[in-house]
């Protein structure tokens, strides 16, 4: 289907009586492409939205999006755009048919906008990309044939990279957004049989989503292999499932984990059995960089691992995300890694999406009627993002009086139950304008957003980076605008004054410890965060939640423990507050005097440089804006990242340093792979061999592979797709991987990639013999050279049989010891 059917098809919709469904109108069979569809579903939203309005400003809005998208015209039965129109509609009298000018102000970047309006691709790196990509028999199986080849070279490293990682590991996983980091969890999953993987999600909506990819990609004969759990769901089957080990992926938020103690309890009895193997934290930025939300349960998914490791040690955890900062590495490292058993596979990349327009305003009205006019103007689906619950309110008001009243709320006032309605309406296209503060957006996997206004100044660039990056997850272009006053740089900066007091820090603290609720044991202390601090001011801040106390209590106790004065040993939910097992590693804030107090004093300056630190690098640089690169403060932040930008207010045109074409940013030298396989057993304890096959090295290739050789390198021209058609065994860490990719490997000192047994194949390549040599000769892997036949090697001066240090084979020998 082309876009001109799908103009025909919308044209028929509008204008027929049909109703409203769900689903899309159209069949597999109309076979259309990845492309066409995402168009197909922006034009049906346009018409489940028309048909939900309840005045014309929605649908007018939503009718300008569908024709600018378009690029088209449409008759509608009995219908003129109002006149006069304020989103450039007008009515052709001669044809009856109505088309959209794009009437843009002139403080915004129309290029910008008529780029996002028309869905350009998003320009790549490179234009070029020969690597071989080749999944093993063990993905290409379990995904059901659906996957030959990864998506890229940076999703093979960050997969291939985690089905390494050893047992008692906690492995920590940077990869881009639509990268494909949902077959990371489902290949770890199914690595082992009989094995339990906990999938720890944040929101309820991409739960549900990655469930339903996770049983469309394996197909398990059973479904109930593949399972999810929030609160309302049914814990009995869940249990029953769980005590019969027939559970291989778990999808689970972390409140359900810390809350629901009869399933939390059962886990604990599936991993004491070590049914439970995997421990997965999807989106695990979130666990230190809190916001307004105040994901406390997310926070303490460390003092969850630790009970879980004490019992099962060789339990693995796997942190995954699109990008971290240096802040957050550090405290995830302190939190979850044990005895410097700690991986990174940092694939960080920044967003190629985005398209920054920053707009300074005059006053608060100009601010108001720029952000009106935005609406109207720019691309939908859209997501206003503002300072407080209050400015949400005073905004939708706002934009009701002028018509719009499609529109939803979501803050830190939403109640759970109302945020679980909101974000699936949301996903579902029930509305697509949302008015957000910065409670809203980890997780909600709706790839189609096309505009991110902020009409505030955030605490920071991993903030601001974070709401902007709600937008273009479909990888195609969108618009991140920022619409700001002097005021509301003001504000920000004074977000600084609001780290609490000394006096309140210790307060909130000393009340807990000395309260008659606490139970202070020889190594432990037990902490009832209810208690009342011994002060009656009201502590204000920028976060809301229904408890203050309990709020504030959790706060000082989560400061002082990122501060490395407590580990936090447990957590337990007990009648709508938390209780804290606290182990105190610094005697100083046992006693409320003097060197407590100055300790308080230190870690209060710390946490206000930090904030102010955060705050300074984005208003700096709104001091700036036309001058600088907008998206050069966020190297400053991902340090990893290479520079990249699809257009700021500095330059309209692609601007890019790409230093490495190849993704991964940091070497990894161990752990070591032990080659355990039949392959390794025939070279003994020889480390090179050395394999002619004149006429069958395709059948060599497969038959050394099914002997597990852990890396197959291939030339950068040769296929591996023949390889995908044998029978899988349980599990094969094979990686397939062409010279250049392995070159690198080795630039990079990344071990971690090259351990185990690594089949070469050379054919008769002299020049590629003598550089092979010469960078792996006394490497701690075993190496398997395939040669067509015995040839000389002219910058050695010597055969290659002469240069390999170990046994020289034929092939049929080879076959018959695979045997």
């Amino acid at each position: 289907m082309n876009a001109n059917e799908i103009v025909t098809k919308v044209q028929e919709w509008i204008n027929s009586s049909m109703i409203l469904s769900d689903k899309l109108p159209i069949s597999s069979s109309d076979n259309i492409k990845s492309g066409v569809a995402i168009r197909m579903m922006n034009a049906y939203r346009r018409y489940r939205i028309w048909q939900n309005s309840e005045n014309t400003i929605d649908f007018e809005c939503a009718l300008r999006n569908y024709l600018l998208s378009f690029n088209t015209d449409i008759h509608i039965n009995g219908y003129n755009p109002t006149f006069p129109n304020s989103f450039g509609l007008v009515l052709n009298a001669a044809t009856d048919r109505i088309y959209a000018n794009y009437d843009l102000p002139d403080y915004v970047n129309q290029k910008f906008i008529r780029n996002v309006f028309s869905g350009l691709s998003v320009m790549k790196y490179d234009d070029k990309d020969n690597s071989i990509k080749a999944v093993n028999s063990y993905i290409y199986e379990l995904t059901n044939h659906r996957f030959s080849k990864f998506k890229s070279v940076e999703q093979q490293l960050a997969v291939m990279g985690s089905l390494r990682v050893p047992q008692g590991y906690t492995a920590l996983v940077a990869m881009s957004t639509g990268g494909g980091k949902s077959l990371i969890t489902q290949t770890v999953s199914y690595q082992n049989k009989d094995s339990l993987t906990l999938i720890i999600v944040p929101t309820i909506s991409l739960m549900l989503d990655q469930c339903r990819n996770a049983k469309d990609i394996i197909k398990p004969a059973n479904l109930n292999e593949i399972m999810y759990y929030h609160s309302g769901c049914d814990v009995d089957g869940l249990v029953e499932r769980l005590l019969n080990h027939s559970v291989r992926m778990l999808f689970i938020s972390p409140e359900a984990i810390i809350k629901n103690k009869k399933l939390q309890s059962n886990i604990f009895k599936a991993n004491k059995s070590g049914y439970l193997q995997n421990l997965i934290v999807d989106e695990a930025h979130i666990i230190i960089e809190w916001g307004t939300s105040f994901r406390v349960d997310f926070q303490c998914l460390d003092s969850f691992r630790k009970l879980l490791i004490k019992d099962n040690p060789l339990l693995r955890t796997f942190l995954l995300s699109a990008t971290y900062s240096k802040k957050t590495v550090e405290n995830l490292k302190m939190f979850y890694s044990d005895d410097e058993r700690w991986i990174e596979i940092r694939l960080d990349t920044l967003r190629k999406e985005p398209r920054f327009d920053i707009v300074k305003c005059s006053s608060y009205t100009d601010k108001h009627n720029k952000m009106i006019e935005l609406v109207r103007k720019l691309p939908h689906p859209m997501i206003i993002y503002v300072n407080t619950p209050n400015d949400a309110e005073k905004i939708r008001d706002e934009l009701s009086d002028t018509g719009f009243n499609n529109t939803r709320m979501f803050t830190g006032r939403t109640s759970s139950s109302d945020r679980e309605k909101i974000i699936d309406e949301w996903v579902q296209d029930r509305f697509d304008l949302m008015i957000a503060t910065c409670a809203f957006g980890v997780g909600v996997d709706k790839r189609d957003v096309r505009t991110v206004l902020h009409t505030y100044v955030p605490s920071g660039p991993n903030q601001y980076y974070q709401e902007c990056g709600r937008g273009g997850r479909d990888g195609q272009p969108c618009l991140s605008t920022m619409l700001f006053t002097e005021d509301d740089i003001n504000v920000a900066r004074s977000m600084t004054q609001k780290v609490l007091t000394v006096e309140k820090l210790s307060g909130r603290w000393f009340s807990m410890l000395n309260s008659d609720k606490t139970n202070k044991k020889l190594a432990k202390v037990i902490m009832d965060t209810s208690v009342k601090p011994d002060y009656n001011e009201k502590d204000s801040f920028y976060i809301e939640a229904s408890n203050a106390d309990i709020t504030w209590n959790v706060y000082v106790i989560l400061l002082l423990r990122r501060a490395g004065l407590l580990n936090i040993v447990e957590v337990n939910y007990v009648d709508d507050k938390y209780i804290f097992v606290v182990s105190i590693l610094d005697q100083r804030i046992m006693f409320k005097n003097d060197a407590a107090f100055e300790l308080f004093n230190s870690i209060r300056e710390d946490e206000s440089k930090s904030i102010y630190n955060e705050i300074n690098e984005l208003t700096s640089k709104l001091y700036r804006v036309g001058k600088i690169c907008w998206s050069s403060m966020f190297n400053d932040v991902y340090l990893l990242t290479d520079e990249y930008c699809a257009g700021c207010n500095n330059h309209e045109n692609l601007k890019t340093e790409k230093h490495s074409n190849f993704p991964l940013k940091k070497p990894i030298v161990y752990p070591l792979a032990k080659a355990n396989s039949r392959l390794s057993e025939i070279m003994s304890y020889n480390e090179e061999m050395l394999i002619i096959s004149k006429d069958k090295k395709q059948y060599m290739i497969k038959a050394l592979s099914n002997a597990g050789a852990d890396i197959i390198v291939m030339p950068n021209d040769k296929d591996c797709s023949f390889m995908l058609l044998e029978e899988t065994n349980e599990f094969s860490a094979q990686t397939y991987m062409d010279y250049s990719e392995f070159f690198e490997l080795c630039r990079m000192r990344c071990n971690y990639f090259l351990s185990g047994c690594i089949v070469f194949y050379v054919d008769d390549d002299q020049e590629l013999a003598a550089d092979l040599l010469n960078i792996t000769a006394s490497k701690e892997y075993k190496r398997v050279y395939l040669v067509s036949g015995d040839f000389f090697v002219p910058k050695r001066n010597k055969n290659i049989s002469e240069l390999v240090n170990g046994v020289c084979k034929f092939d049929y020998i080879i076959e018959k010891e695979l045997i």
